[in-house]
């Protein structure tokens, strides 16, 4: 309590001393230095002073007169400043710049433009504004050219256009693993930045160093495992994304279910379905009755938009497929598998959507003919079966952005996957384009002789 006291009691009696240096000094007031600046606090009775980091800023007294804090580097830190037993405390903050005079500066030069808008956010002074004209936007930008630590977005009525004209092209890959019930699937991220996956086979047959390479942060996982015939015993599905995509599958395929290239305009809306429709009947508020259809299949529906971040989407992905077992009055019901989310990702990045698992139980029963019906015996000359099947499908996004539709079509989008597999065979199997097939091996042969 007795602590208390005395702090209010210095508060009265050393703040008046602190608002006649304020009056002296107006940078005290704002407890603010750019990188640089020396302000003099001009008090005899200041027994010591301590900085929070001193890499911000440097204090020092000047013998019995005041203390002088220099701007060192940007950032905050805090000021502890004694008067005998009693002290106060102070926030600074250090600009990497003098973007208070930068501020006044430009808020000068530019005052006669009534769509900029001038504002010092942080340690940078920002420029914003639409419409303005190709005068006054270069006015705008010679200006931000001559300080540092200013970011300018302001736009002309040109640059606002062309921001809604621009098309978001979608390279959408949707892969389908099979695997049995013995088999593991798994799928391990790491928290880091999101780079883009390339795809690949992994198997005796691939001389690249990409997959089998001792650097390769797959390689310690990889050695330990039998050795891979081509398309028969594990099926790798690599990935650079700095996160680990491990899909090992035993005697199973991967198969590229369908390959949509999807575009839009920012803002727009790009959907795929590859299904069917089933029609029911339905009525509506006056009884009457009409028949309206159902989707099902794979559908995807995305809708982009273009971000000083990147490409910010949301994104549906859907698999149903139709249940015999569920009607009502004659329509029946669909089994559906939904993932939703909402992203950012820098063109030319790739998002993994995974997790859309579905499971398929057949059973059937052999028997030897004749011995198979007799009564209690019979079970020793029969054999069940049940074969329980697993299909994960696994959606790749890639998104690129073009300023206008005639440029998407002539300009060619670069595929990092492409680089590394190919995918034209009927089957869909993933396969490395260094791998020659036989017939291939064969008919080169042949053109040689």
């Amino acid at each position: 309590m007795n602590k208390f006291v005395g702090y209010q009691n210095f508060k009265s009696a050393y703040l008046p001393l602190l608002m006649c240096l304020i009056a002296v000094n107006s940078h005290a007031m704002s407890d603010q230095l750019y990188i640089g600046e020396t302000i003099y606090l001009n008090d005899p009775t200041v027994t010591d002073v301590v900085i929070g980091n001193d890499q911000i800023v440097k204090a020092k007294k000047v013998g019995n007169k005041g203390i002088a804090l220099t701007g060192v580097a940007a950032g905050d830190t805090t000021l502890k400043v004694w008067n005998g037993n009693r002290y106060f405390t102070s926030e600074i903050h250090v600009y990497p710049s003098n973007v208070k005079k930068t501020l006044e500066d430009l808020q000068t030069a530019l005052r006669d433009i009534p769509k900029l808008s001038i504002q010092l956010v942080g340690d940078n002074v920002l420029l914003q504004g639409k419409d303005l004209t190709l005068e006054e936007k270069e006015r705008v930008d010679g200006y931000a050219h001559l300080f540092k630590n200013v970011v300018n977005f302001a736009k002309t009525k040109e640059n606002n256009l062309q921001e809604k004209q621009k098309m978001i092209y979608l390279d959408v890959r949707i892969v389908e693993i099979s695997t049995s019930s013995t088999k593991e699937i798994g799928i391990k991220w790491n928290t880091a930045s999101v780079d883009g996956p390339k795809f690949g086979v992994l198997g005796d047959f691939k001389r690249s160093d990409i997959f089998t390479g001792s650097n390769h942060p797959l390689a310690e996982q990889i050695a330990p495992l039998a050795k891979i015939s081509p398309f028969q015993t594990y099926f790798g599905l690599a990935s650079f994304i700095d996160s680990k995509i491990n899909l090992l599958q035993e005697n199973g395929t991967a198969k590229i279910i369908a390959r949509p290239l999807l575009s839009c305009k920012n803002g727009g809306n790009a959907t795929f379905l590859s299904g069917g429709q089933i029609p029911y009947q339905s009525s509506g508020a006056t009884g009457t009755p009409s028949i309206e259809f159902k989707d099902y299949g794979i559908k995807l529906d995305i809708n982009p938009t273009i971000s000083n971040d990147g490409i910010v989407a949301k994104i549906l992905a859907e698999v149903s497929t139709i249940d015999q077992s569920v009607q009502v009055s004659g329509v029946p019901g669909f089994l559906t598998r939904r993932t939703e989310t909402e992203f950012v990702v820098g063109q030319g990045q790739t998002l993994v959507l995974s997790g859309l698992v579905g499971a398929e139980k057949n059973g059937g029963e052999s028997a030897v003919p004749g011995l198979g019906k007799i009564p209690l015996l019979g079970n020793l000359f029969k054999s069940k079966s049940n074969r329980i099947k697993q299909n994960e499908l696994v959606f790749f996004v890639t998104p690129y952005v073009y300023e206008n539709e005639f440029e998407m079509k002539l300009g060619g989008v670069g595929r990092d996957a492409d680089g590394v597999v190919k995918s034209e065979l009927g089957s869909g199997l993933i396969i490395p384009n260094d791998y020659k097939l036989k017939n291939e091996q064969t008919d080169e042969t042949e053109n040689k002789k």
